[in-house]
């Protein structure tokens, strides 16, 4: 009776994986995070470089967006890292979170006007949802 040294696992998606494809997998997901950090670290470079008003993080997706246009395609390192990311995004909002409980008694004599700006740019998000999915949605029936 002879044993392989091949080691399997599942993941969390239960696929079957021999240990050299995990090595691969997580090689490529560290890429996968890195390049997204990148993306971040150019965004908040060009905001304190230029000045800007709004935050590198934003700046960094844009430089992204632009790349994958740019491209014709997200790299797959991204591709296959974004489904963890966002399946565990709850717990990146846990810092602000915290934030906002850390300074609860400042943030309690703001409540009404913090409330207005949440719903509004709720409304402001789901309208503009809306009319970018009508505007993509008519380009891609006049293109048939």
């Amino acid at each position: 009776m002879s044993h392989s040294n091949t080691l399997v696992y599942f993941t969390h998606n239960s696929k079957i994986m021999t240990k050299s494809n995990s090595v691969k997998t997580v090689a490529l997901g560290l890429l996968g995070i890195g390049l997204l950090w990148g993306f971040a670290g150019a965004g908040e470079f060009l905001v304190d470089l230029m000045a800007l008003p709004i935050p590198g993080a934003i700046v960094g997706m844009l430089l992204l967006l632009l790349f994958c246009t740019l491209s014709g395609a997200e790299p797959k390192p991204t591709r296959d890292v974004a489904p963890l990311l966002l399946s565990h995004m709850n717990l990146l909002f846990l810092p602000a979170s915290v934030g906002v409980i850390t300074l609860a008694s400042v943030v309690s004599g703001q409540f009404t006007y913090i409330l207005i700006t949440v719903l509004a740019s709720t409304f402001l998000a789901f309208a503009v949802c809306g009319l970018a999915f009508t505007f993509f949605t008519k380009t891609k029936d006049l293109k048939k």
